[in-house]
């Protein structure tokens, strides 16, 4: 009898200490799932109302080697996107305290796939429309937790997931405009002469072509355009001469143009996208030697004719097939040549 008493006391002893065991392995996980360790977004330049496109990078401490994970990243924006600033030199050790926050983030992203191991890398992960700013101070917070290998309850939408840093380390929040039309089309004017300026200086022959340079001809074609400022180059020693010049401008390195050949860097100076380009199969090349030159506040210009933009977007769809946009220029250009005729 007694030997049975015990027999169940020590199975129950044993199941007991297995659910616990069991229940502080979820409990455990639950915490892990839910802990969502809090790193400073930081924005350190003046914000002007003039630009409503920001850029988040994620950026390791230092402390920590960057480690490629899979890491379920959420994103909060409060309503009143209320982004505090700080200056550059501050952001290393500054942290942001408790804030209720809302669940509403805006759904635009860029995506990357991977980085390699290196301090203090910046990575952008997100860029962030803000529709409305009534003041210069504001704040947006971000969160991320593993996910322990279970499978996101939603992939679009609500909630992001990337492949991200390890959580040790620091979100910093840069300023970075992007272009659409309702920005001043003095801040590409005042970037043109700037570029004009400092290519005259080093002799380099370019040609402006593309939407910005229709644009400075009275042109508009539709409300989308221009975009951004695109310049051709003679050779490939004259790109090497701009990316030295320029190196703080640039934000993406230089990649081949497989469809026209040659090369390809950009820049964003003042918060204007510069493409600057060389060809190897002559497209837009061709017209280096017969620019429609422009004065602008003093200063001349050499533009692309739209006849030539014409010619130089055929032959380049000819190679690479159509875009979006290009079926409506081509068509828009070839009524404005016909009816001027």
């Amino acid at each position: 009898m007694d030997c049975d008493f015990w027999k169940t006391v020590l199975i129950n002893v044993i199941a007991g200490a297995i659910v616990f065991i069991l229940f502080s392995i979820f409990l455990i996980y639950l915490i892990n799932h839910y802990r969502r360790p809090r790193l400073k977004l930081v924005c350190y330049k003046e914000f002007t109302r003039e630009f409503n496109w920001l850029e988040v990078n994620i950026r390791n401490n230092g402390k920590t080697s960057l480690k490629e994970r899979e890491i379920n990243w959420h994103l909060y924006i409060p309503k009143s996107i209320d982004i505090e600033f700080l200056e550059k030199n501050k952001y290393k050790n500054e942290y942001a305290g408790p804030k209720k926050i809302l669940n509403e983030p805006y759904n635009h992203y860029r995506d990357y796939n991977k980085f390699n191991s290196f301090p203090e890398r910046e990575i952008t992960i997100a860029k962030i429309k803000l529709n409305s700013i009534e003041d210069k101070k504001f704040k947006i917070y971000y969160y991320f937790s593993t996910l322990l290998g279970m499978q996101p309850r939603r992939t679009w939408g609500k909630w992001w997931y990337h492949k991200i840093a390890e959580k040790n380390g620091e979100i910093r929040f840069r300023y970075v405009p992007f272009i659409r039309i309702d920005y001043s089309m003095d801040v590409f004017k005042e970037v043109l002469l700037q570029i004009n300026r400092e290519l005259n200086k080093e002799k380099i022959r370019y040609l402006l072509v593309g939407s910005y340079a229709l644009y400075l001809q009275g042109l508009v074609y539709n409300e989308k355009m221009p975009k951004d400022i695109d310049i051709i180059v003679s050779s490939q020693a004259e790109l090497q001469k701009i990316e030295n010049a320029w190196k703080e401008y640039i934000i993406e390195d230089r990649k081949q143009i497989p469809s026209t050949g040659g090369e390809q860097t950009r820049f964003r100076i003042k918060g204007v996208e510069v493409e600057v380009f060389w060809e190897t199969k002559k497209t837009y090349s061709n017209f280096l030697e017969k620019p429609k030159w422009k004065k602008v506040d003093g200063q001349n210009i050499p533009l692309i004719s739209p006849k030539d933009e014409l010619e130089a977007k055929k032959a380049v769809v000819a190679l690479r097939g159509y875009y979006n946009e290009d079926r409506e220029k081509i068509e828009w250009l070839e009524n404005l040549l016909s009816n001027k005729k």
